[in-house]
C-alpha cells in the first residue's frame, strides 16, 4: 500500500495483520482521486472518518489538502495511522481522534466539511447510517460539499432528498459513491444508487 501521487508519492504505507482493518486498495484510492479532481479542485479541509490506517485522508494530503482530521473508534489502529503521517512527513497538518465516529459528528462544533471521506466496514449498514446523520446535520457537512463512501458493490444506498450521487465507480467488489450535499432550494427526488455513473 503506497502514497500514489504528490509531495509522499511512493511512501509505502503500514497496515495492520489480519482482517479486522481493510485499508482502501491502491487501484481503488487511484479511481477515487482521479474522480475527485474531476469533479472539483481539492479544499484546504477534509476528514477521513473510519479511518484505519489514514490512507485515504494521507493521500488527500500528499496532493494538497491543507488540513485533515481524522477519526476512528479503533485504539489498535492508532499508533499505525500516527506512524503513516510521521513516516510521510504529514503529521503538522493532521489532526487525529479516536472515538466513536457518530459520537465524533454529533459533538463536533466547528466550520463544516467541504470534503469527508468514508471507509466504514462493509455490509454492516454503517454507510448509510452516516448518509443519514450527515444530511439531516446543518454543520459537519458543507452545503455543495462532497461525501465520498467506499462500500461493497453489492449494498444499494438511499439517499435523502437534499443530496445528490454526482458519481459512481466500481472497483473489485467495493463501490465508490461521491455524495454531494445539495444548497436549500436545489432539492430533488432521488432514486436509490445503483449501477456505474
Amino acid at each position: 500500500m503506497r502514497v500514489i501521487a504528490g509531495t509522499a508519492k511512493g511512501v509505502t504505507l503500514f497496515a495492520p495483520g489480519g482482517r479486522k482493518t481493510r485499508p482502501t486498495a491502491d487501484r481503488t484510492r487511484q479511481k477515487l482521486f482521479d474522480t475527485l479532481q474531476s469533479l472539483c479542485p481539492l479544499p484546504d479541509m477534509a476528514i477521513d472518518v473510519f479511518a484505519g490506517t489514514g490512507s485515504l485522508g494521507i493521500e488527500a494530503l500528499s496532493r494538497g489538502v491543507g488540513r485533515v482530521t481524522f477519526v476512528d473508534s479503533s485504539r489498535a489502529v492508532r499508533s499505525i495511522l500516527l506512524r503513516n503521517l510521521e513516516k510521510t512527513h504529514l503529521i503538522q497538518r493532521a489532526e487525529v481522534y479516536i472515538t466513536d465516529v457518530f459520537l465524533f459528528i454529533r459533538r463536533y462544533h466547528s466550520q463544516a466539511f467541504p470534503l469527508i471521506f468514508a471507509d466504514p466496514p462493509y455490509n454492516l449498514g454503517l454507510a448509510q447510517k452516516l448518509i443519514d446523520i450527515l444530511s439531516a446535520d446543518n454543520s459537519f457537512w458543507a452545503e455543495d460539499g462532497l461525501l465520498i463512501i467506499e462500500e461493497s458493490n453489492r449494498v444499494v444506498l438511499e439517499l435523502p432528498d437534499n443530496t445528490e450521487c454526482v458519481a459512481q465507480k466500481k472497483s473489485g467488489d467495493s463501490a465508490l459513491y461521491f455524495i454531494q450535499k445539495m444548497k436549500r432550494g436545489e432539492r430533488e427526488n432521488h432514486s436509490p444508487v445503483s449501477g456505474d455513473v
